[in-house]
């Protein structure tokens, strides 16, 4: 049988091991001993003639070297409509309100101050009640707007809903977007009790820095003291099933005083597995003024690969995915995907939510796809849905990438398909993966070979 490294295996060199992914496959190996030149050199020319039949056969019984006639590109698709068009998951983004606390320098939303009435929360968990049965498992996705202006309202929904999924004993999986301004303690501890373990809240610097970027509508409230004192409360608390993404947008000003934030980092989140750091620069996705798109930094070059290698020495953990394409996949790419907005319509694209406010055509032509009757039922446009199911074509030059099943040309279909703004830019690199096979060495398979 002939053999050959599979199209999207990636590795890296760390510690004792070389650490090995076919991102096709998801699967993760780390291999040490005294043939580890010869794998690395195997790797890296795609030639085993004269390799020891050993290695051979562990890199192939572990998807590295796979059969020569395998065409990866079906097997690819064929993953791609799994996870779209699968029924693993139902995955669910509720905006209890659009309201927010918070008057953010690059935020495209307009913060009207509305809320979820009781009768659109009613008819989703009816919704729920009928078909939570059907999927392995159920994913909420709390957003806003501040999803918890109004703490008593989410907490008592998302009670609920864990009563429903564990009366049709389906896994419940959840998660917010949050500022963190009201996460104090007492509701923090709530919230994880009722299977919400996931929590992305954003600092954008030391105190002046965030303030100026993140300012209360109330000008007397410090907004990083209040979040900083809530995150340090549950750092302290003794709760362990949960985990934090601290969002940093990287501003100019942030860039020059870097230093200063890392040590806060560190200091405050270092070395704690339940805390990481995403790094994300500040880009115009359509909604900022000429006054606004000054603070843009998405033009920075290897911004993003620089702060993750500092975050590492400073034993900060960044966000990372795991090698399967099927965690990247924009949600709003998947059939089984809804966003349930306050008033009960259903839309696909959290970012095309707020900034298609101004053009009516892209926001009830594209992305509001149906609403939701007070019975529970859905009531879609199969032809509106099917425009964000269907993958954007994909070129020649990202064919021949080792990272496309991270991407899969599906990891922002508005930006892709749908902006009138030429948005688009890879954003997967291949050195800052390899940080992330550094981070995942302790889930990977180990293998042994002298």
């Amino acid at each position: 049988m002939k053999l050959k490294v599979g199209k999207f295996v990636n590795w890296e060199e760390y510690q004792d091991y070389v650490v090995i992914t076919n991102l096709l496959e998801g699967n993760i190996v780390k291999i040490k001993g005294s043939f580890n030149e010869e794998i690395k050199r195997l790797l890296s020319t795609g030639i085993y003639d004269g390799v020891d039949l050993k290695v051979i056969d562990v890199l192939n019984e572990n998807n590295i070297l796979i059969d020569n006639d395998v065409d990866e590109d079906e097997l690819l698709d064929d993953k791609y409509y799994e996870a779209t068009y699968g029924n693993s998951e139902l995955n669910l983004v509720i905006y209890p309100t659009v309201a927010c606390n918070l008057r953010c320098k690059y935020c495209w939303e307009n913060h009207e101050s509305q809320f979820m009435p009781t009768e659109v929360r009613d008819s989703i968990l009816k919704y729920l009640k009928r078909e939570a049965r059907y999927y392995k498992r159920v994913y909420i996705s709390w957003f806003g707007g501040e999803p918890l202006l109004d703490k008593d309202f989410l907490l008592d929904f998302m009670q609920e809903i864990k009563n429903i999924c564990r009366m049709e004993k389906t896994p419940l999986v959840s998660n917010i977007t949050t500022n963190g301004y009201n996460l104090d303690i007492n509701t923090f501890t709530s919230l994880v009790r009722a299977n919400l373990l996931y929590y992305q809240i954003t600092l954008d610097g030391t105190e002046d820095i965030h303030n100026f970027y993140r300012p209360h509508v109330d000008s007397r409230c410090n907004s990083y003291k209040t979040i900083m004192n809530n995150l340090n409360d549950i750092r302290r608390s003794n709760l362990k099933y949960f985990h934090i993404s601290i969002r940093v947008n990287i501003s100019r000003e942030l860039l020059a005083n870097l230093d200063d934030f890392l040590k806060v980092l560190k200091e405050n989140f270092g070395n704690d597995k339940r805390f990481s750091i995403i790094w994300h620069p500040i880009e115009d996705w359509g909604g900022m003024d000429n006054a606004g798109k000054d603070i843009v930094t998405n033009d920075v070059w290897g911004i993003i690969e620089d702060l993750n290698k500092k975050s590492y020495e400073l034993l900060l953990r960044p966000f990372i995915h795991k090698p399967k394409f099927e965690d990247v996949l924009c949600c709003a790419c998947k059939n089984n995907a809804y966003i349930i907005n306050v008033d009960g319509s259903v839309a696909k694209c959290t970012l095309c939510n707020d900034i298609a406010k101004e053009n009516k055509t892209l926001q009830h032509n594209t992305n509001i796809i149906g609403y939701l009757e007070p019975s529970g039922k859905l009531m879609l446009n199969k032809y509106k849905k099917a425009k964000w199911t269907v993958r954007a074509q994909i070129d020649e030059q990202c064919k021949s990438c080792s990272m496309l099943p991270i991407c899969l040309k599906a990891t922002c279909p508005h930006v892709k398909k749908f902006s009138e703004n030429n948005l688009e830019k890879c954003e997967i690199s291949k050195d800052n993966y390899r940080l992330t096979l550094r981070e995942l060495i302790d889930e990977a398979k180990e293998i042994e070979l002298w």
